[in-house]
């Protein structure tokens, strides 16, 4: 796998760097971990007047990657830096196609003024512009000891199916011992369903269930 890790110094993603070094199974089949920051260029009148501004950034932005680099590295990641100028989520969606990476993993919120909200502007925008799948890494998250647990959410739509896929093709992203949890909340009981809607609805489960299985299988082989 290749992953893009855009950091920007702050506490967010340091866990994202934290949970990448912390994860064996995921060091096992990743190729490289592509290390992103993504510096504000400075407006024309301003930059005119501060020599060596790009200089300046670029120096800013080697101090946020290379402890992250040295970090990854000792964690026994190939690791490669880059820095960008301009929009945070532009710049991060064209590297991940370019790179093209496998998955992005970004911390749940960076440096914004908007506190309170489910997910930073830059890590929604991101999740918004992309279609490579992203790991949304907490700060606050703490993993009790034992058996780690998954909760795969699942609606019914067309998207589940490529849910539990992701799920098979990426084993490493989850613990050896992961247990999967499927989670679905219905709204309307499924008895009161016209019978078409309630046969689809059933077909689909079958087929969601013998994704799972194929799941199990894979990690009852590793």
């Amino acid at each position: 796998m290749k992953v893009l890790l855009p950091i920007d110094g702050s506490i967010y993603s340091d866990r994202a760097v934290e949970y990448i070094c912390e994860h064996s199974s995921l060091r096992a089949k990743t190729d490289t971990v592509y290390l992103l920051n993504v510096q504000k260029k400075l407006p024309s009148e301003f930059a005119s007047k501060i020599p060596n501004s790009e200089e300046i950034l670029d120096e800013a932005a080697k101090k946020i990657l290379k402890p992250a680099k040295k970090a990854l590295e000792a964690a026994g990641y190939k690791v490669k830096m880059k820095v960008a100028y301009g929009k945070a989520t532009n710049r991060i969606v064209e590297y991940a196609q370019e790179i093209p990476a496998t998955l992005i993993v970004m911390g749940s919120h960076g440096h914004t003024p908007v506190k309170g909200i489910l997910l930073g502007s830059k890590t929604s925008s991101v999740l918004a512009s992309t279609s490579i799948p992203l790991l949304v890494v907490r700060h606050k998250f703490y993993q009790k000891p034992g058996r780690t647990e998954v909760g795969v959410c699942l609606d019914g739509s067309e998207y589940s199916p490529a849910v539990l896929t992701f799920i098979k093709r990426r084993l490493p992203l989850f613990a050896k011992d992961a247990r999967f949890h499927l989670i679905n909340v219905r709204s309307v009981p499924l008895l009161f369903l016209p019978k078409n809607l309630k046969k689809n609805k059933e077909n689909l489960s079958s087929k969601l269930q013998n994704l799972l299985k194929t799941i199990c299988r894979k990690r009852a082989m590793k």
